[in-house]
């Protein structure tokens, strides 16, 4: 069992914009609640960031890396494979007329130019409309620094897409994960991804401010989970999978500072926690109990797990 990089509290909630907007008097309560002797200027360095989180990303662990992520994320902006084939088509459009990278990932696609041709000037709002992928992925894309870099990012998401749907060159590559080939197992891990994110957006939003919406949920349980695989995924117990997503993110916070933020997660995770410990060991899989000591062992740092 692979345990996940930890979640970037910073990024989650300033890049994705997964928090959903509560009131600076609702965000004084949680001060007040869990650190009454902090000082206002605190709670403003939550606000702070010196550089884009997606630059940060990509230097840290790899464009690759980076660029599978995030493809993941937008993939849940594609309601069905005909959009998500429209939106490649754009993409190769646009492609089509950037720099010398660009336009060779065009050529290697495996998808005709008479296929994509002119795909931008149509109207899409399923693809580019304000909550679609494009505007997500450009999103994205405005945040990195260098023009090169941006490019070879998207171009890589881009292809994660169409690997993931078995589009182009990857019409023929049998791949576990791809929809054309898997639809139905693709769907179950859809489906349990969507019951861990619903899990997560609850236990996150329990008894305080609404801190998260469901983009943010669903971003959350991403980028936790990432590190197991699909049937692990499948078999693990939503409530485990919550507990050790939310842990992760109590620790991103506490190691960004965030400490008042930290504190509160993991305050939630413990009622998460009692709805584990309801059941004997036995009835948890080997992943499931590593998971279950790995939040502990993150909640005894973060000092909120054991509070009453």
């Amino acid at each position: 069992m692979h345990v996940a990089a930890p979640c970037s509290w910073a990024r989650l909630t300033f890049e994705l914009g997964v928090v959903r907007e509560f009131s600076l008097q609702n965000f004084r309560t949680v001060i007040l609640r869990w650190k009454r002797q902090s000082k206002r200027s605190a709670m403003f360095s939550f606000f702070k960031r010196k550089q884009s989180q997606v630059d940060r990303l990509i230097a840290s662990d790899g464009i690759n890396h980076a660029a599978k992520r995030f493809a993941q994320i937008l993939a849940r902006k594609l309601n069905n494979r005909d959009v998500a084939y429209r939106f490649i088509l754009q993409e190769l459009d646009g492609a089509s007329k950037g720099n010398a990278a660009s336009a060779k990932f065009v050529r290697e696609s495996g998808i005709a130019a008479s296929e994509f041709k002119d795909a931008l000037t149509k109207d899409d709002p399923e693809v580019d409309g304000p909550e679609g992928p494009q505007m997500f992925l450009l999103g994205l894309c405005l945040q990195i620094s260098s023009q090169v870099v941006m490019a070879e990012f998207r171009c890589k998401v881009d292809d994660e897409i169409m690997r993931l749907y078995g589009f182009g060159r990857y019409e023929k590559v049998s791949t576990p994960s791809s929809p054309n080939l898997s639809l139905g197992r693709q769907d179950e891990i859809t489906k349990k991804r969507d019951e861990i994110a619903n899990a997560i957006l609850v236990a996150a939003n329990r008894g305080g401010p609404q801190m998260l919406n469901a983009a943010g949920s669903q971003a959350i349980a991403t980028e936790a989970l990432c590190n197991l695989d699909d049937e692990d995924l499948l078999h693990c117990s939503t409530s485990v999978a919550c507990f050790f997503a939310l842990a992760q993110l109590a620790e991103s916070a506490n190691r960004e500072g965030n400490e008042v933020i930290a504190k509160y997660i993991s305050r939630q995770c413990k009622v998460v926690s009692l709805t584990i410990f309801e059941l004997p060991n036995s009835a948890y899989s080997d992943v499931e109990i590593g998971l279950v000591d790995a939040s502990i062992d993150i909640l005894k740092r973060v000092e909120g797990y054991s509070e009453g």
